[in-house]
C-alpha cells in the first residue's frame, strides 16, 4: 500500500518537473545512499536529514571498529616482523 503511494508521488513529481520517473527515484534514494556511505566511513560523522532526524553512530559500533582496527594493526605488525625474520 505504501509502495503504491510512493509510486504515485514519484509519477506526480515527474510529470510536474517534466523528467522521467527514474530521475525522481534517484534523487529520493541519493540521500539514503549518502547515509549508508557516511555510516560505513571510519570517521563516524553524525548525519542530519531534514524531516528525518539525526543518524548517530552507536557506541557499540565505535567499539567494534576500534577493536578491529587494533586487531588489524597488530596483525600487520606481526606480518612485518615475520617477513623480516625470513
Amino acid at each position: 500500500m505504501a509502495q503504491k503511494r510512493i509510486e504515485e508521488i514519484f509519477k506526480a513529481l515527474a510529470k510536474k518537473h517534466d523528467v522521467p520517473v527514474y530521475v525522481i527515484e534517484e534523487v529520493y534514494m541519493s540521500q539514503f545512499k549518502m547515509v549508508k556511505q557516511t555510516m560505513n566511513d571510519l570517521e563516524f560523522k553524525t548525519i542530519k536529514l531534514p524531516c528525518w532526524g539525526k543518524y548517530v553512530p552507536s557506541k557499540t559500533k565505535l567499539e567494534k571498529v576500534d577493536y578491529s582496527e587494533k586487531k588489524k594493526a597488530l596483525e600487520e605488525k606481526k606480518l612485518k616482523n615475520g617477513s623480516k625474520d625470513t
